[in-house]
């Protein structure tokens, strides 16, 4: 009886240091986008070397000097890709990255090279990148303006929160980290990533 009492009274004082804890709760994360086989592309010589120049006018962004990464070097990134291909590409340079964004369509299968990823809205992440390149276990590798210059990074659509598996890197850090994170905020490139376009096919 004076166990129930002395409880009784405990909980009317408003002592709850005897009751558990609830576990944190982790904050949900954004689905990972989901891509077709590569079935859906069947191979297309024109297709491939109208990338493949795609890919070689970027080489120069990345043997470029530093520079601010920030909404115009991601557009003078995609400028540089597209400014002069030849029909299903940008045929005038959009007004800003929105314009891009509504022109791509969406790609339904495996990001192949030429294709743009965008990247969830956050400081210091860039908008846009292009692929340039496939990468291991499924991931691809993108010319991003990332930490004062245009880099490459490593995606992997299929394991977006996996940085690295077998010694090779499949998701390069984006997010830089800021004081008032939680214990694991979205940081990795495939955690960002919020969809796939593409401007040639």
């Amino acid at each position: 009886m004076w166990v129930a009492i002395a409880m009784a009274a405990l909980l009317a004082s408003g002592c709850a240091s005897i009751l558990p804890v609830p576990p944190p709760v982790e904050p949900a994360r954004r689905p990972a986008p989901r891509f077709s086989s590569d079935e859906a592309h069947p191979p297309d010589p024109h297709a491939d070397a109208q990338r493949a120049l795609l890919v070689t006018r970027l080489d120069g962004l990345r043997e470029g000097p530093p520079r601010v990464c920030d909404l115009a070097a991601d557009l003078d990134l995609v400028y540089t890709a597209f400014a002069d291909l030849a029909a299903g590409a940008v045929s005038t340079r959009p007004a800003d990255l929105e314009a891009v964004v509504e022109k791509a369509r969406e790609r339904r299968g495996p990001p192949r090279p030429g294709d743009l990823l965008f990247f969830d809205e956050e400081p210091g992440v860039p908008r846009v990148a292009i692929v340039v390149a496939r990468a291991p276990r499924g991931g691809v590798e993108a010319l991003a303006c990332t930490r004062g210059r245009y880099r490459h990074v490593r995606v992997s659509p299929s394991l977006p929160d996996v940085r690295r598996r077998d010694g090779v890197i499949l998701n390069t850090f984006l997010r830089p980290r800021r004081a008032h994170d939680g214990p694991r905020p979205p940081s990795l490139a495939g955690e960002l990533l919020v969809g796939v376009g593409t401007l040639l096919d």
